[in-house]
């Protein structure tokens, strides 16, 4: 919920990149919070909006991601990859995907280490 008071809200016209006079539109209304608080909606429906630790010093809110999802917004695809499989994907511009792998231990402890290897696949090698 917001805390009463004065909010102060800014529109800028960033001549850079608009090289004329801009029209806007703003609208202030007080609702109940339908995750909008988190950034890109958590890209909904993948992921929610939840309240955060209320001392953190960045916001309040963040996402919780279904569980085939994951990032800071659940933007990308969560694949979990067990130790030995390979996985083959393709990735559009700006898309992301995430890895799971989980190493199991006695005590706490895992012998060796854990090593990721990344190639590049070119298109035409597509199935």
């Amino acid at each position: 919920d917001a805390t009463p008071g004065k909010y102060m809200v800014a529109v800028y016209n960033h001549d850079k990149y608009l090289q004329e006079v801009a029209g806007y539109t703003l609208t202030a209304t007080a609702e109940e919070s339908s995750g909008g608080l988190c950034p890109k909606n958590c890209s909904a429906p993948h992921g929610h909006c939840e309240a955060g630790d209320v001392l953190a010093l960045s916001s309040n809110y963040q996402c919780s991601c279904d569980a085939e999802h994951a990032g800071y917004m659940c933007e990308g695809e969560l694949v979990r990859l067990a130790l030995g499989e390979k996985y083959k994907g393709y990735l559009a511009a700006s898309e992301w995907v995430y890895f799971e792998v989980e190493l199991e231990g006695d005590n706490g402890h895992v012998k060796g280490d854990l090593q990721l290897t990344l190639k590049k696949v070119m298109r035409r090698d597509s199935p």
